[in-house]
């Protein structure tokens, strides 16, 4: 996904919403986002969050998707955000993982 030149928030808002679509595609029914980035924390906790132009059909495809996923949204400083910040830094075959934030997928009982 390439978003060209633009702000910080709008990469790590498009790689959540990224996310949860590649979450929904595979099938996860319970979904935790965590992000250093309150902002991002913000959108995806309320929908009558403006967004920015060009992310909205992200956006869009992305909502439409959350029917059949238990979503949880949080935030996490930076400082103790240590794995993914050096996963980021590092190249690591296999794994999704872009912008500060893990997907998690809850083991216990749906």
């Amino acid at each position: 996904m390439q978003l060209g030149s633009g702000y910080a928030f709008e990469a790590e808002l498009a790689t959540a919403l990224h996310a949860i679509c590649i979450a929904a595609e595979k099938g996860w029914t319970q979904v935790w986002i965590e992000c250093d980035s309150m902002y991002v924390v913000h959108c995806l906790r309320n929908t009558d969050t403006k967004i920015p132009w060009r992310l909205l059909p992200l956006w869009h495809r992305t909502r439409s998707k959350l029917a059949n996923v238990w979503l949880v949204v949080s935030h996490i400083y930076r400082e103790g955000n240590v794995i993914a910040d050096r996963l980021t830094r590092e190249s690591v075959d296999g794994l999704e993982l872009d912008g500060g934030i893990l997907l998690r997928i809850f083991s216990g009982p749906t």
